[in-house]
């Protein structure tokens, strides 16, 4: 038998330093999300070796793994929350992720040769929906932007799907400061209309951005679950149309996914049930951040993007840079472990950065604490003393105590549960 210590050590190595990197980062970024220890118990659960098969709207036991039915009220508690968040008819956790939604999506109501009215990159969009919707053989048809107002041109939108024989309208803002605007939106019964809230599906259960379930029937909902929803790693269908929903449900699992990670579905609930609780609180608190962080920044002469003195209804916060200058800031911040976004795209002159408070809204930092990050982007922009920053990131980060959460006496409750 061979000896593990050699194995033991490697490990030892990286998880020694990743857990010192991580301890001493600023976490900027708008992309990732630290889950509580309470959403947590379910990752150590036997219920990540079982699988589930067929839809979530009835369980069909049919061609069913055996001992699969006990797992079906799962997803029933599931449903129960997202009516309660969301106001959705209809809730499905079982694709892995915001984009392993939103492809199998387009596979179940779409064909090759469809026509689809795409959100590019450039004003926002996933950067990776171009390349899915070309290898399924959709037809890309750009969405007209309103770059001025950071908003979909409505009017243009409704003018293409009119003329043209559209089969979805698929938006998907990862870079996002203001809540689209659907008010306009001439929806046609034979077009589906997806929604990828990947980034924002935390602040509309918080109900502090709107919820497009609400303005339109039609509309799927869906996103990723570990950015403003603070959970694991999921994907999360919304519908409020429940002949929608009959239409994708046999189609996700099994046609297009065998196993659904029921320890990741358990954990999604665990995390919808905080936001039940918290949620509200929680999202204000992101909302508040973001306009602190960026009218800080202002001050201290970064060109913060903003429209009408508001910096952000959401958890972003953009930068615009020339290119010189972010080079240097970005390669900076990957110094000292700022862990911000570069980005690229028409949306940010071409040249910026990407900010997001989504986590450290979770350790509840107040306007000082914000006042801090703000002056320690200033400084890392500057090239200031090396000392000084160090100094000011120990400083920031001495509390990193989770809000929002359940207490640990709870915690423990259902943690004996899930090892009995």
């Amino acid at each position: 038998m061979k000896n593990i210590d050699s194995f033991y050590n490697k490990f030892k190595d990286i998880i020694i330093k990743f857990k010192d990197s991580n301890n001493k980062s600023i976490p900027l970024c708008a992309a990732e999300n630290i889950m509580s220890d309470f959403a947590r118990i379910p990752l150590n659960s036997e219920l990540q070796e079982k699988y589930i098969m067929g839809g979530t709207i009835s369980y069909q036991e049919e061609d069913n793994f055996i001992g699969s039915k006990s797992l079906f009220p799962i997803y029933e508690l599931i449903n129960e929350s997202c009516k309660n968040l969301f106001d959705a008819n209809y809730s499905d956790p079982r694709t892995l992720s915001g984009m392993n939604t939103v492809t199998t999506l387009l596979m179940s109501l779409a064909s090759s040769g469809d026509k689809i009215l795409l959100h590019m990159p450039d004003a926002g969009a996933h950067a990776s929906m171009p390349y899915v919707c070309s290898r399924l053989g959709l037809k890309i048809i750009e969405m007209p932007y309103d770059y001025e107002n950071y908003n979909f041109n409505i009017k243009k939108i409704n003018e293409i799907i009119e003329r043209e024989n559209i089969k979805i309208v698929l938006f998907s803002p990862s870079d996002i400061l203001f809540p689209p605007d659907f008010k306009n939106l001439i929806i046609k019964k034979d077009v589906y209309i997806i929604y990828d809230a990947t980034q924002t599906l935390g602040l509309i259960a918080g109900r502090v951005l709107p919820n497009p379930l609400e303005e339109y029937e039609n509309i799927i909902l869906v996103g990723g679950t570990h950015k403003t929803i603070p959970g694991p790693t999921k994907g999360l269908i919304l519908i409020k149309n429940m002949e929608i929903a009959k239409l994708i449900d046999t189609q996700i699992n099994p046609t297009y996914l065998r196993n659904t990670q029921m320890h990741q579905v358990l954990s999604l609930l665990f995390t919808l049930k905080e936001l039940e609780y918290f949620g509200k609180e929680y999202a204000q608190q992101i909302i508040n951040s973001s306009q602190i962080l960026g009218k800080e920044l202002n001050k201290l002469g970064f060109n913060v993007i903003q429209k009408n003195n508001i910096y952000s209804k959401t958890h972003q916060v953009f930068l615009e840079m020339n290119s010189n200058q972010l080079k240097d800031f970005y390669n900076n911040c990957t110094y000292y472990n700022v862990t911000v976004n570069e980005k690229f795209k028409k949306l940010f002159n071409y040249s910026g950065i990407r900010i997001g408070v989504q986590e450290i809204s979770r350790y509840n930092w107040d306007k000082d604490k914000l006042k801090d990050i703000a002056l320690l982007l200033s400084k890392i922009r500057d090239n200031n003393d090396e000392i000084e920053i160090y100094e000011l990131i120990n400083k920031i980060n001495k509390d990193k105590n989770l809000h929002f959460t359940f207490s640990e006496d709870i915690a423990m409750k259902f943690d004996s549960i899930i090892n009995l």
